[in-house]
């Protein structure tokens, strides 16, 4: 038996964090385009692993060369959600 895991996708744009792709257990992928004035992608994600352990990630996967409107937007919004 391996691990199950599902995650979204958020975007942090002046607009706040905004969802973007999404993955369930039995359901297919729903794709959601980034919008084109985000400043951070980040992925949450849970998995559930053989044992029951519930783990919980979030991985940054795109970030805005602009560290200062990063860090404005960040100071706004704050962390991106920890919801599914």
């Amino acid at each position: 038996m391996t691990a199950n895991s599902e995650w979204t996708t958020y975007h942090l744009t002046p607009a706040g964090w905004v969802p973007g792709d999404k993955q369930r257990l039995y359901a297919p992928l729903l794709r959601r385009p980034a919008p084109e004035d985000r400043v951070l992608s980040i992925v949450y994600k849970v998995t559930v692993d053989e044992e029951c352990l519930i783990r919980q990630l979030f991985q940054q996967i795109w970030c805005s060369p602009d560290e200062t409107r990063v860090e404005a937007l960040f100071d706004k919004f704050g962390s991106a959600p920890a919801v599914l």
